[in-house]
């Protein structure tokens, strides 16, 4: 048994480990057939996996907020209506390649409807590292663009 869970290790295979050890600590594992051990052992991994991707983007993407869509809150008098939240929650803008643009005053909570968001896309495996801009940071990346451009023009009227 010792053997099985040193090769988990060594193949870095870390959500079949933990389930086997706690096959192992429950007694389970005589119970179950082999093909029903190994699809719990894969579920296991899948999922650890799965889980450890989430929180990996979510890391990178550095969201100002920890916030859910459910958290979100919806009143007419904010613009933002239960409709609108559910349609953005499916992820569907995500696979039409489309971007949302949230505006409104400041404090209202665009900030923390952009996290809500984020961690959605998340959940759907989609990197938002480079997703999330505010407008200072999108005219300082435009500006600088436009200075990189500028430069070989510069020095070819120098060397012409």
């Amino acid at each position: 048994m010792e053997q099985i869970e040193t090769q988990l290790a060594e193949l870095r295979l870390h959500g079949m480990n933990r389930a086997w050890t706690a096959l192992l600590e429950t007694r389970k594992h005589h119970e179950l057939s082999l093909s029903q051990g190994l699809e719990l052992l894969l579920q296991n991994e899948q999922q650890d996996r799965r889980n450890k991707r989430f929180d990996r983007l979510k890391k990178n993407a550095g969201f100002r907020y920890q916030a859910s869509v459910e958290e979100v809150y919806t009143e007419s008098e904010r613009g933002v209506s239960k409709e609108l939240m559910a349609s953005l929650a499916t992820g569907r803008y995500i696979q039409n390649g489309e971007s949302v643009l949230i505006t409104g005053k400041s404090g209202c909570g665009k900030s923390f409807i952009a996290s809500a968001l984020g961690h959605q896309a998340c959940a759907y495996s989609v990197n938002t590292g480079h997703r999330y801009r505010t407008i200072p940071d999108t005219f300082l990346e435009k500006n600088i663009s436009l200075n990189v451009k500028l430069i070989p023009l510069f020095f070819s009227n120098f060397f012409a």
